[in-house]
């Protein structure tokens, strides 16, 4: 655990020490407000541990030295897909009546981040002979989120709703000819830049298989 995160949960111990009337919170309560804070999303049952981890990777991120693109991104697939787990098994809770200002934001989030698995194909000649592509988007509630989503990928490839919603939206400029009367004239229009399969979420065994081959990729990389 890094000197800051260890020096930050030591201060919130002594406030609450010097103020009788507040309630004694643990280091697990301290550390899940700590990572809300950071915009870190976390299961209910998370342990100690594993949110220590990831407060500190947060922290101080590792440098990546992956020589290729899909190695590259394979940790990231690898980390959204313990995050798909992670929600999978975490107790649900029941909608209150009347949500608040709070629980409508954290709803909206929830639902731009929410993984969906895609497969997709450049349709842009200009792009296709690429490996994929590295999309942005964002907004005021859940800041900038990028993703690398590589083309054709025989297994799919997960990435958060907002980035699938700029992926259907992008487009490019296609020229052709019409013909009128004894001429060709020429035209242009805006076609859409991917084709998006929507593939079905991934079966226990495919969710273990995959996770195994994306940690061989961000290992044999390195």
């Amino acid at each position: 655990m890094s000197e800051q995160l260890q020096n930050d949960i030591n201060t919130s111990e002594a406030t609450l020490e010097g103020e009788e009337t507040a309630p004694v919170l643990d280091e697990l309560s301290l550390l899940k407000e700590r990572a809300t804070l950071m915009g870190i999303r976390f299961s209910p049952n998370i342990g100690i541990d594993t949110l220590k981890a990831r407060i500190e990777e947060k922290v101080n991120p590792p440098k990546s030295s992956e020589s290729t693109i899909l190695g590259q991104y394979a940790g990231e697939e690898y980390a959204t897909i313990q995050d798909a787990e992670n929600a999978a098994a975490g107790a649900k809770v029941e909608p209150m009546k009347a949500p608040t200002p709070l629980q409508q934001k954290m709803a909206r989030r929830d639902k731009a981040l929410k993984l969906v698995r895609i497969r997709v194909s450049s349709m842009n000649p200009l792009s296709s002979a690429l490996k994929g592509e590295l999309i942005f988007a964002g907004n005021s509630e859940i800041g900038m989120v990028k993703k690398f989503v590589p083309f054709n990928a025989e297994q799919g490839w997960h990435v958060p709703q907002i980035i699938l919603d700029v992926l259907r939206n992008k487009k490019f400029m296609t020229h052709y000819e019409e013909k009128q009367g004894n001429k060709k004239i020429k035209r242009h229009r805006l076609v859409p830049e991917f084709s998006i399969e929507i593939l079905p979420p991934l079966t226990p065994e495919e969710l273990e298989a995959l996770k195994q081959r994306q940690l061989m990729a961000e290992g044999g990389g390195r």
